[in-house]
């Protein structure tokens, strides 16, 4: 495997990517050409390179060219270099590579002045935090089982808590979730006020429904947290895990989602997800759980945040899957909660609750109070397009 490494006499700049073990690399350095002398060995100009090939070094000798709107190089010859000082380099050429001819006379493709640039391969040694960059490059790639090799190289000779975490990064994404579980211990056993690595954690328990365990450490993270934005992280983490702890109408666990949930409403006042799930979990709404009163709706309008509807009520219902019978009422009281449903074919979803805030002749105006549809423990905030006429209300 070879990496390209620059130095430019321009801008003094010189690079080199390391490896896992020795291997070559290919350098270059770009100069003036002085003189091409009749024995075949070219001198350049090197006063001002700050990194040099070694004596008896084998080098490539490559020229740029412009040619109308075309730039590149050109191979030019290829040699060994027989010696050097400060100003200085001497290559003897062991093979022209390009010609050209002039006057009907043929010669070598290159002359005093012109920019060459030389390569040539060496050895390099890489070291540990390059290591680890190019294990980071691979993650960032993902492609995990490229990084996971080096990392493992590396611990194996200096368990540092960086590569620790980059390791355990790697098996999570790799979905190892008990293997990114130990390094993790590992970095926390040494320091546990480490919040990277406990996040993990977090959610490789979480992902091996090992949620008791998932809820200890992120009831750590926020106690170690003053930051804004890694508190509301962590208190959105606690929300899916006590979900996902508790059983369905648990009124214990629904008052503790009530509570997070309005600490997320102060933290970010405009996030409508955060006042959605406070009307959700906190507010309760009297809605029979029989219904006998159903109005199918046009939508007329909506708000850009969704939580308010303006629409028309529909002359004619005909629904028999519902198989019981119904009152079609088209004038709802102001106040009232009622379910907002989808309808299809043969079924029906409830999406929303609302409250009817207005009633004005077939105009009925409804303020969302929450969606009741949730995705990755989200509420799913449906856009009823205007026109929309499969959906009704029953209360």
């Amino acid at each position: 495997m070879k990496t390209r490494c620059y130095l430019f006499v321009f801008f003094l700049l010189f690079t080199c990517s390391g490896m896992i073990h020795a291997q070559e690399q290919e350098c270059s350095a770009e100069g003036l050409m002085k003189l091409i002398s009749k024995d075949s060995i070219l001198t350049i100009d090197i006063s001002t390179y700050t990194q040099m090939p070694k004596a008896k070094q084998k080098v490539d000798v490559t020229k740029k060219f412009t040619m109308g709107r075309m730039q590149g190089t050109v191979g030019i010859a290829s040699g060994q270099i027989i010696s050097f000082d400060k100003k200085v380099m001497k290559v003897q050429v062991l093979e022209y590579k390009s010609t050209v001819i002039e006057n009907g006379v043929k010669g070598h493709l290159i002359k005093p002045g012109d920019v060459t640039l030389i390569s040539w391969k060496d050895k390099l040694v890489p070291t540990y935090d390059s290591e680890q960059q190019r294990a980071q490059k691979f993650i960032d790639e993902e492609k995990y089982a490229r990084a996971l090799p080096i990392m493992d190289s590396l611990i194996k000779v200096k368990p540092q808590e960086d590569a620790l975490i980059l390791r355990g990064y790697c098996h999570f994404l790799m979905e190892n979730y008990q293997a990114a579980v130990d390094d993790m211990t590992r970095v926390l056993t040494a320091n546990p006020k480490e919040q990277e690595s406990r996040l993990i954690r977090v959610h490789s328990y979480a992902r091996m429904e090992k949620y008791e365990d998932a809820l200890k450490d992120n009831e750590i993270l926020l106690s170690q947290t003053t930051e804004t934005k890694k508190e509301i992280r962590y208190l959105k983490d606690q929300v899916y895990i006590i979900d996902k702890l508790t059983r369905f109408g648990d009124p214990a666990s629904k008052d503790k989602l009530c509570k997070i949930n309005t600490r997320l409403l102060q933290l970010d006042p405009k996030n409508m997800d955060f006042y959605n799930d406070v009307n959700y979990y906190c507010k309760t709404y009297n809605i029979a759980e029989d219904q006998t009163n159903y109005t199918p709706l046009k939508v007329v309008s909506h708000s850009t945040d969704k939580f308010k509807l303006v629409s028309t009520s529909l002359k004619k219902i005909q629904y028999d899957w519902y198989g019981k019978s119904m009152t079609l009422n088209r004038k709802p009281v102001v106040g009232t909660y009622v379910n907002l449903e989808e309808i299809g074919a043969n079924s029906a979803m409830t999406i929303a609750t609302a409250r009817v805030s207005k009633v004005e002749g077939e105009t009925i105006e409804l303020e969302i109070m929450y969606w009741g549809v949730r995705m990755n423990n989200k509420p799913v905030m449906y856009d009823l397009s205007d026109g929309t006429t499969d959906i009704l209300i029953n209360w």
